[in-house]
C-alpha cells in the first residue's frame, strides 16, 4: 500500500512540474530546429550552423514590416497620424454632404407629414468612401406607418443640386399616400401607348384566313390567323405584332411583320 501511494505522489509531482520542463522538438535530439539550436546567452560561443531564430534573423524579419523582438511578426504597422487625420476629414465631409442633401429633400416633403417622415441618403455600393468611383446616390423615405419609398440620382452625393432633387423627388400626393401606408410605385411605370387599330395600322389578312408562315429559314407551316395586333404581357410597352397564327398542329406562333416574306395567304402560294 505504501509503495502504491509513493508512486501516486511521484506521478502527481511530474504532472505539476511538466509545464516547466524543457520542450524538445519531435525532430530534434538537442531541442533546436532540425537538430541544431541557437546557444543561450549564458552559454557563450557561436551558434550552431543553420540554427534559426537568432538575433540577426529576427532583426531581418522585423525589417520586413514586423516588430523587433517578436520574431518578425507581421501586421504591426506604424501609427500614421496624417492618415488618421485625412480619414477623419473625409468622413466629416461625407456627413456634411449627406446632411445637405437630406435638407434639400425634406424641403419637398409636405409640412403636414414631415414629422412622420425620415430621409436617409446613402451610396448604393455601401462603402461611403469619397474616393470611390461615384455610382449614384439613393434617397430613401421612411414613414412611421412602416411604408417606405426610394428614388435615386445618378450623381455623386457631393455633386447633387436642388434641381437634381426636384427632378427625381416623388410628388406630394405620392408622399402623402406613402405616409398613409399605401404602396405606390415611384417612379411611375411608363404609360402604355395606344394599341393600333385597323384605321391606324391596316392589315392585309383577316382573322380566320388560311395562311402559310415562315417558321424557319427554309421551312413553312400552314395555319389560321386567330388574332390581330397581338402582344404578350412580358413585352415592353408599345411592342406588338400584326398576327397570331394557330398552326395545324396546334402550335401558336406570331408573325412579326406583315409582308409576304413571312406570311402569305394559302391560296396565293398554290
Amino acid at each position: 500500500v505504501y509503495k502504491a501511494e509513493g508512486q501516486q505522489k511521484a506521478l502527481l509531482l511530474c504532472a505539476l512540474f511538466a509545464p516547466f520542463a524543457p520542450q524538445r522538438s519531435m525532430n530534434s535530439r538537442r531541442g533546436g530546429f532540425n537538430g541544431r539550436r541557437r546557444n543561450r546567452p549564458w552559454e557563450g560561443g557561436e551558434d550552431e550552423a543553420g540554427a534559426s531564430g537568432g538575433p540577426g534573423e529576427m532583426d531581418a524579419r522585423a525589417g520586413l514590416g514586423g516588430l523587433g523582438g517578436f520574431g518578425g511578426l507581421g501586421g504591426f504597422g506604424l501609427f500614421n497620424p496624417a492618415a488618421v487625420e485625412e480619414r477623419r476629414q473625409l468622413a466629416a465631409r461625407m456627413r456634411l454632404a449627406e446632411q445637405r442633401v437630406m435638407e434639400m429633400v425634406m424641403e419637398r416633403v409636405p409640412e403636414e407629414i414631415q414629422p412622420e417622415c425620415r430621409v436617409v441618403v446613402f451610396d448604393p455600393c455601401g462603402c461611403n468612401d469619397v474616393s470611390c468611383e461615384p455610382s449614384g446616390t439613393v434617397i430613401q423615405y421612411l414613414f412611421r406607418s412602416g411604408a417606405r419609398g426610394a428614388t435615386s440620382i445618378p450623381k455623386s452625393i457631393f455633386d447633387i443640386t436642388a434641381e437634381d432633387v426636384a427632378e427625381v423627388a416623388p410628388t406630394a400626393d405620392v408622399l402623402i399616400r406613402w405616409s398613409a401606408g399605401e404602396r405606390v410605385p415611384w417612379p411611375p411605370p411608363p404609360e402604355e401607348p395606344d394599341m393600333p387599330t385597323p384605321e391606324t395600322h391596316p392589315l392585309r389578312l383577316e382573322i380566320g384566313a388560311r395562311v402559310r408562315c415562315r417558321i424557319q429559314a427554309q421551312t413553312w407551316a400552314e395555319g389560321e390567323i386567330v388574332k390581330h395586333y397581338y402582344r404578350e404581357t412580358r413585352w415592353p410597352p408599345g411592342k406588338w405584332v400584326p398576327y397570331q397564327v394557330k398552326l395545324d398542329d396546334g402550335t401558336l406562333v406570331y408573325a412579326p411583320m406583315d409582308n409576304d416574306r413571312l406570311i402569305v395567304r394559302l391560296e396565293e402560294r398554290e
